[in-house]
C-alpha cells in the first residue's frame, strides 16, 4: 500500500499590524508569528521580503526623535586616552542604498529596522527607533569579538531580514530643525540571524531559520583569511535580481503578501 502525499499547507503570518511610533519609542519585536515553521528555501525567501514590507510600510521616514532612548542601554568605552562610547544595538536589515546607478556599485548603507538598544543590567532590549542607516565606510571589524577563534575560510552573511546585533559608536550630529541627534560611526557586526515567532498553545516562542534554508538575499559576507577578514558586498545588479526572486517567491507563498506583527502582551522569554 503506498502512502498517499499530503500537500503541505501553506505558511500564513498571524497578528496584527502595528505602527512603528518613532515619537512614543513604542517599537515592536520586528518579526512576525507564524502558525508553523520555515522549512523552505522559496518560504525563507518569501518571509525576508515581508519583513522589508513591513518595515517600509510602517517607518517614520520624516521622524523627529533625537534617539536619546539610546542612553537606556548599557555604554560601552574604548581603551586609550581618547574615550569613545558605544553601544550594542540590533535591528533587522531591511534595505540598502547604492553610490551611484551602475551595476557593478556595491552597496554604500544598510537600513535597520525597529532598532534596540541592550541594556546588560536588565538584559533586556530598549527600542530606539523605527530605523537607522547603517554607511559601509564606517564598516569595521574588532579584535575580541569571535574572529580568533574561528578557522581560516570560515564565516557568515547577513541577509534581509535578519536581526543583526552590532557594536557600534554614538556619534551626535544635527538632525532636522537644527536638533542634535544621536548617530552611529564605526560599527562591527556581532551576529545575524533569521528569526521568526511561533504562536503555542500556552506561549509563544523565537525561532531561527536554519542558515542551510536562507539560501538568498544576502547583502554581505564575512570570511576570515588568515590574519585579516574579507567582506563581500552585494552589487546594484545583483540587488535586483534578488528583489524579483523575492517578488516571485512572494508570489508563490500568498501568506507572505500580508504580513502583521504581533502585539506583545506577555514579556519576551529569551
Amino acid at each position: 500500500m503506498t502512502k498517499k502525499k499530503t500537500r503541505r499547507k501553506s505558511n500564513k503570518i498571524v497578528g496584527r499590524c502595528l505602527e512603528s511610533d518613532a515619537h512614543a519609542q513604542t517599537i515592536d519585536e520586528g518579526f512576525a508569528f507564524l502558525d508553523r515553521p520555515i522549512l523552505m528555501p522559496r518560504e525563507a525567501l518569501a518571509y525576508q521580503w515581508a519583513l522589508r514590507n513591513i518595515a517600509l510600510n510602517n517607518m517614520r521616514i520624516k521622524s523627529e526623535s533625537t534617539r536619546e532612548a539610546v542612553e537606556n542601554g548599557t555604554s560601552y568605552f574604548s581603551d586609550g586616552s581618547i574615550k569613545v562610547k558605544a553601544h550594542i544595538l540590533s535591528g533587522i536589515a531591511t534595505d540598502v542604498r547604492f553610490a551611484s546607478d551602475d551595476p557593478d556599485a556595491t552597496i554604500d548603507r544598510i537600513m535597520l529596522s525597529f532598532v534596540k538598544v541592550y541594556n546588560e543590567q536588565t538584559r533586556r532590549w530598549c527600542p530606539v527607533d523605527s530605523h537607522l542607516w547603517l554607511f559601509i565606510d564606517q564598516l569595521t571589524v574588532r579584535q575580541g569579538e569571535g574572529w580568533e577563534e574561528r578557522k581560516d575560510g570560515e564565516g557568515f552573511g547577513v541577509a534581509l531580514g535578519d536581526r543583526v546585533i552590532i557594536l557600534a559608536e554614538d556619534r551626535i550630529y544635527d538632525g532636522p530643525k537644527g536638533m542634535r541627534r544621536h548617530g552611529v560611526g564605526e560599527w562591527s557586526v556581532l551576529s545575524s540571524s533569521l528569526l521568526y515567532g511561533i504562536n503555542g498553545k500556552k506561549r509563544f516562542r523565537i525561532c531561527e531559520v536554519p542558515r542551510k534554508v536562507v539560501t538568498d538575499g544576502y547583502l554581505m559576507f564575512f570570511k576570515k583569511r588568515g590574519e585579516q577578514v574579507a567582506t563581500a558586498l552585494v552589487n546594484n545588479g545583483e540587488w535586483a535580481g534578488c528583489q524579483e526572486r523575492c517578488r516571485e517567491a512572494a508570489a508563490r507563498e500568498p501568506w507572505s503578501l500580508v504580513a502583521y506583527l504581533e502585539q506583545n502582551k506577555h514579556p519576551m522569554y529569551r
